[in-house]
């Protein structure tokens, strides 16, 4: 019957101790996964920035963004 109770008290301990670390571990995975999206996020941001900041100061314009403006100059003496 003691030996009952000893074993039951020690499962009892480790299976509170296991869920401590299952939770802290879990925790460290969530948090992983948000930075690991934020950083992701970061480096979208960023790329999109460099695509604007290149299309603006871009000295060479696209063949068919002449060919639009013409149309569209077009289209505006026609109204």
């Amino acid at each position: 019957m003691m030996v009952d109770r000893k074993r039951h008290a020690q499962l009892v301990v480790f299976t509170k101790f296991s869920q401590k670390i299952s939770t802290q571990l879990l925790t460290l995975l969530i948090i992983r996964a948000i930075v690991q999206l934020e950083q992701k996020r970061g480096v979208q941001r960023e790329q999109k920035e460099q695509k604007v900041e290149y299309s603006r100061f871009s000295k060479e314009l696209p063949i068919w963004s002449l060919e639009t403006a013409k149309l569209r100059m077009k289209n505006k003496l026609e109204k």
